[in-house]
């Protein structure tokens, strides 16, 4: 066969057979039914998929191309790409409009997302109206180890939303875990923070920028030795009740909120709480 064009549809087929085929315009990339396991597979990839932005002006380099529409899909995709055992996701420069969460589950372990600074950035879609992280790593039943957020700017757009509650990154069941170098402003709603940590162990959160979410810039719950330095936030930094072990070293922010719960073991700029 010779000089074949592959079917272009942004939804999978349903009812497929093996070896069926298409283009997907959501993801910019090819797709064939595995009968045997009983899923759609796209080509197998290393440990680093690139994304481009619509925006970006060296599009060529990319594995997936975002259309400038829901972008959160073809980041989407490229985390579901990686290996199982991990790998990276490099975003190039440009403007991502985002319109649901960039997620990650107990599916995606080991998993890094890098941008390029500031001039990657993840926004908020103009008129949107559901509550939502712009990351999210979540799963309610097994841990998410090791994910890596780093070097890019997160715009919630707070002026051009209409949804309650708006999080820039919400990490939940979390282990060993890196937030660098991320510039989180302007979150939207009557609810929300720029970083939310809840129920993780073992985080780093440093060089990061931000303020103006609709409650905090920060806030954690329930978490266990976290690690904040370097950070320069123009918000309070909130450590909520069942927290432990937590060192705030080295950081320029607005105020400090302490929970009269059980924060034991942790340091504030050299004052020890037992």
């Amino acid at each position: 066969m010779r000089d074949a064009v592959l079917e272009n549809l942004s939804n999978f087929p349903s009812s497929p057979v093996e070896g069926q085929m298409f283009w997907s315009t959501a993801t910019s990339a090819p797709y064939w039914y595995d009968a045997t396991s009983s899923r759609w597979r796209t080509q197998d990839h290393g440990a680093t998929i690139v994304v481009a932005a619509s925006t970006s002006v060296d599009k060529w380099k990319a594995d997936y191309i975002a259309d400038g529409t829901a972008d959160e899909v073809e980041i989407n995709a490229a985390i579901d790409a990686l290996p199982s055992t991990g790998g990276r996701v490099l975003l190039l420069e440009g403007t991502f409009s985002i319109n649901a969460s960039v997620s990650l589950d107990s599916n995606n372990q080991y998993v890094t997302l890098e941008g390029q600074g500031d001039s990657t950035i993840l926004k908020v879609t103009d008129g949107n109206s559901d509550s939502m992280s712009v990351i999210l790593a979540l799963d309610v039943s097994t841990a998410i180890n090791s994910p890596i957020f780093k070097n890019f700017k997160i715009d919630g757009n707070g002026a051009n939303v209409t949804g309650g509650t708006y999080h820039g990154i919400y990490v939940n069941n979390v282990r060993d875990a890196t937030i660098e170098g991320i510039n989180a402003v302007d979150g939207g709603g009557s609810d929300g923070y720029g970083f939310l940590v809840i129920n993780t162990s073992d985080i780093l959160i440093t060089g990061c920028r931000g303020g103006n979410w609709a409650i905090n810039i920060f806030e954690s719950r329930t978490s266990d030795k976290i690690l904040i330095t370097g950070n320069i936030w123009e918000q309070r930094i909130e450590i909520y009740d069942n927290n432990n072990n937590i060192s705030i070293v080295g950081n320029v922010f607005y105020d400090l909120w302490l929970s009269t719960g059980t924060n034991t073991g942790s340091i504030i700029n050299g004052l020890v709480i037992s």
